[in-house]
């Protein structure tokens, strides 16, 4: 019989009713528990010119409806009132339609970070197709600067040539193109060697394009000068500050 009680009484405390009308009770009827727990029965005596229970049977517990309406409006129908409307109808309302606005909300979030992130994707791929297209058509400009204005590449195998030993007796290409009508090797008045230009430096010019050799029979060869060639003889006589040929060395 006791665990009986036990359940029907943890049945009552735990259920949402029971639970939802206790709280609306208390609210709505806040001047009753004030009353009790907060308000001296001296004051009661002295402001109505009652005893604290015949205050509260007058103004709270008064049954007759016709002298007093608070017992039935707010102890009893307003609680029961407001607990039907939380428990049945405040759901359906309010709960319901915000858990489904709630979870639309979620959804669309989702959908919302799943699209951009596809759009991020697409933007990055979008972005390297460009970089790649950008670099081929530096690839293709470079290209065409070069078969335009070949000076570009002159001018970076000039510099490479400063290094080399040959630069310092590259007069002897200037002096045979020159002084001596492309002759590589020039005889004197007694048939004597007035010049003769390093056959290691003629191997190395012509090697890299700066100078064509034209074979003549039973005579010297001769060299002519490429455009190549011709920059750098500019290259080299900006180099010298206008130093005659002359005054260069002419042998290794």
């Amino acid at each position: 019989m006791t665990e009986f009680l036990k359940e029907i009484f943890k049945d009552r405390v735990t259920h949402p009713f029971y639970k939802t009308y206790a709280v609306t009770w208390f609210v709505v009827n806040w001047k009753i528990v004030y009353s009790l727990f907060f308000t001296s029965e001296e004051y009661i005596y002295l402001k109505y010119n009652d005893l604290r229970h015949e205050y509260f049977f007058k103004e709270f517990f008064n049954l007759n409806i016709f002298e007093n309406y608070y017992f039935w409006v707010f102890v009893i129908i307003l609680p029961i009132l407001f607990t039907w409307l939380i428990i049945w109808k405040f759901p359906d309302w309010i709960f319901i339609k915000a858990t489904i606005k709630n979870e639309k909300f979620r959804v669309d979030k989702k959908i919302a970070r799943i699209e951009e992130e596809k759009r991020l994707e697409e933007d990055k791929e979008e972005l390297i197709k460009v970089k790649k297209e950008n670099i081929k058509e530096e690839v293709r400009v470079d290209k065409l600067v070069r078969e335009n204005k070949p000076e570009i590449e002159w001018d970076k195998e000039y510099v490479k040539f400063t290094k080399t030993k040959w630069y310092k007796i590259f007069n002897q290409v200037i002096e045979s193109a020159y002084s001596y009508n492309g002759r590589i090797i020039e005889y004197g008045w007694n048939q004597s060697v007035e010049f003769e230009m390093n056959r290691n430096l003629l191997a190395y010019v012509h090697s890299k394009n700066i100078v064509t050799i034209d074979q003549h029979a039973g005579q010297a060869n001769t060299i002519n000068l490429t455009e190549k060639g011709k920059y750098f003889v500019s290259r080299y006589t900006e180099d010298s500050g206008g130093m005659s040929f002359n005054s260069l060395p002419v042998s290794a």
